[in-house]
């Protein structure tokens, strides 16, 4: 039986949702060994001898906040407490904050950033906040890499269904069957298309997979092959076939791959089903926000403005030798004090405003000063936005 949750889909026993919020923006960068300034003096044609590539590399997971500022530094006394905790709960002690985590990427070395390294950082991090800030619900902001979005195992996931029955998602394991609720039976409603009748009942179950005896829609049972030659059963369900036992699609109606997942999209049980990252924190009532693709401006709490000035001052400071690589890059974030994150995340929030008047998000009446002033911002950051997607591109004066 599945746990009851809040609106937000929170598991209630553990839900937060009514406290204050403690939010974190996260992202991560690759520091290279032998990269240097871009701009470099000749001096009567001679110029000094730069290395043929950027080097071996560091990829540093880290997390920013406007109370701790950038890395979530913590002091002895802090980390073991946390350790106490972590202790009782059963999980490994902590030799320094969870808030930067550093990887030797490569083959044969340290092997690559994937979901599970990042979910034991965001773990270790929801023990911190919780044991330092027990009254607060955590709100983590993550970009949309690889891993961040995982898919939960046996998800209800629409990209994961064919047209037709069958097909390569059967690599990807069957979906798990799902309750039928009244709000899995309203897509018909929500986009304006007239339904037929469902052959499901509300307080039913829906399963994904063919069984013996289950009711094939008429047209895959004149044109699919695996329903003619009866090898249907056990195969995953068709976009068509869930439809139509939702009674969200007829025969007689054309629908494209596109518009048959449009339509799934809008059930309640598809809409809402969550990635892995969400359920890892929504198990301990706290909540994640995926920020919007292609704007590094908007990334939590300024965190890519933090990497722009880190990567500007690594470059400036680099002394190109392989065995500081570390050094130099912890050396590069000692400017990354809490008043320049303050900075950095007022930037952020100032982009997400101007934003949000272009959309008409915040109350503002046409004409209104402020309203233009947003298009304005907006509409000259779009012509650079097509182009570059690196902060140091687009805001290169201000994290200087």
């Amino acid at each position: 039986m599945m746990a009851e949750r809040c609106d937000r889909g929170c598991i209630k026993k553990v839900c937060r949702c009514h406290m204050p919020v403690y939010r974190l923006g996260h992202d991560e960068a690759i520091f290279k060994a032998y990269c240097l300034p871009h701009g470099v003096w000749i001096i009567c044609g001679v110029r000094s001898i730069r290395k043929k590539s950027d080097g071996p590399g560091e990829m540093v997971s880290a997390v920013q906040d406007e109370v701790r500022g950038f890395g979530f530094p913590m002091t002895e006394e802090e980390l073991a407490r946390v350790n106490a905790f972590r202790k009782d709960a059963g999980r490994p002690e902590l030799k320094e904050s969870p808030g930067k985590r550093f990887l030797k990427y490569g083959k044969n070395k340290e092997g690559y950033w994937d979901y599970d390294m990042f979910a034991d950082q965001v773990a270790a991090l929801l023990d911190c906040i919780e044991v330092l800030y027990p009254d607060h619900q955590i709100v983590l902001e993550v970009d949309w890499s690889q891993g961040h979005a995982k898919k939960m195992p046996r998800g209800l996931y629409v990209a994961d269904v064919n047209l037709h029955p069958g097909g390569t998602q059967e690599k990807k394991g069957t979906m798990r069957s799902t309750n039928i609720t009244a709000e899995c039976l309203k897509s018909g409603e929500l986009d304006g298309t007239r339904g037929g009748k469902a052959l499901l009942e509300v307080g039913g179950m829906q399963h994904f997979a063919f069984r013996k005896g289950d009711r094939v829609n008429p047209h895959d049972a004149e044109k699919c092959t695996l329903v003619k030659e009866n090898k249907h059963v056990g195969q995953l369900k068709g976009l068509r076939q869930i439809l139509w036992e939702r009674g969200l699609w007829q025969p007689d109606e054309k629908l494209t791959l596109e518009e048959s997942r449009a339509r799934l999209k809008l059930c309640a049980d598809f809409a809402n089903e969550r990635t892995a990252l969400q359920h890892l924190l929504a198990e301990r009532g706290h909540l994640l926000v995926m920020t919007p693709k292609a704007h590094p401006e908007l990334a939590g709490k300024g965190i890519e403005y933090s990497w722009g000035k880190a990567k500007r001052d690594f470059r400036q400071l680099n002394d190109c030798v392989a065995a500081h690589l570390r050094a130099n890059v912890e050396e590069a974030f000692k400017s990354l004090d809490l008043p320049r994150v303050f900075r950095f995340a007022r930037r952020t929030r100032e982009w997400g405003r101007a934003y949000a008047r272009q959309h008409g998000l915040c109350g503002y009446e046409d004409g209104d000063a402020r309203l233009e002033e947003g298009f304005a911002s907006v509409d000259k950051f779009v012509k650079e936005c097509k182009t570059h997607r690196c902060i140091l591109d687009q805001d290169w004066a201000f994290c200087a």
